[in-house]
């Protein structure tokens, strides 16, 4: 129903919030009451490219990618969302460090494996009717693309890694002065996404505002009621006697939304 659709997408939306929302808090009493550094304009250009490359990603992944899968290809989606660490990882190694060989030959099987994202999956859900399949490989990419600083060092033999290992290292020292500015973004960038890829996936727009109150109250959902029709279940064939599918309304439990909002958002910190 309108209604469970409106609480469900403003919950989500909470749940990235918690998290943004107390990064910021953090990064701005450190800015205020002790001290910290200022970065250069590149190295917070870089930290913003990236940022928004996951957040993009991370909206297109919620509210147009998952929609259409099933619960378990969803959870098996969320095993190809390292492709970009694991190419830095690759090249970021150098010749001090031990089984160098080794660790490439191990890094190139796991880009193998995150790239099944990119070619696998499409084709499936292609071929199972899914038309925004082709989002699967974008949003895997892009999210990716937010954990580059684990897997950079400045060691490396090629200058783009060793570039983005030193920016690294100046993070240590100017990550609050950068994160007070980049989580007040991703919010309005989350945001905005959010709106804009529910819009372009068919979702109306208003209802989330105009229905705010009524999706988190009490509310009739419907539950369709799909009759059993595999080859070893009984059917009965007298006209009328059983329906294949039938759609029931129940009523729903008063703050069950806010329930689950919470243990979200206590389970992850």
């Amino acid at each position: 129903s309108t209604e469970e659709r409106v609480a469900w997408t403003w919950c989500l939306f909470f749940a990235f919030l918690v998290p943004e929302i107390g990064t910021l808090v953090r990064s701005g009493r450190i800015c205020i009451f002790k001290s910290c550094r200022k970065s250069s304009f590149s190295d917070f250009l870089v930290v913003w490219v990236f940022e928004s490359m996951h957040i993009i990603g991370l909206a297109l992944l919620v509210f147009v990618v998952l929609p259409e899968l099933d619960v378990v290809k969803g959870a098996m989606l969320t095993n190809c969302m390292a492709f970009v660490p694991a190419v830095f990882g690759m090249l970021s190694r150098h010749q001090k460090e031990s089984r160098r060989y080794l660790k490439t030959l191990m890094d190139l099987i796991a880009i193998g494996c995150q790239a099944t994202g990119f070619f696998i999956w499409p084709m499936v859900e292609i071929n199972n009717g899914n038309t925004s399949a082709w989002t699967i490989p974008i949003s895997i990419f892009l999210i990716s693309a937010g954990w580059w600083e684990n897997y950079v060092d400045r060691r490396s033999p090629l200058t783009p890694m060793r570039s983005l290992g030193k920016i690294k290292d100046r993070l240590k020292k100017t990550r609050y002065f950068v994160y007070s500015f980049i989580s007040m973004w991703k919010m309005v960038l989350f945001f905005s996404c959010m709106l804009l890829f529910l819009h372009l996936n068919g979702s109306p727009i208003g209802p989330l505002f105009s229905r705010f109150r009524d999706g988190f109250g009490s509310h009739k959902y419907n539950v369709t009621r799909v009759l059993d029709q595999s080859p070893n279940s009984f059917i009965p064939d007298i006209a009328g006697l059983e329906k294949l599918e039938e759609i029931i309304q129940l009523d729903s439990w008063n703050h069950v939304h806010i329930h689950v909002l919470l243990i979200q958002i206590f389970s992850a910190y």
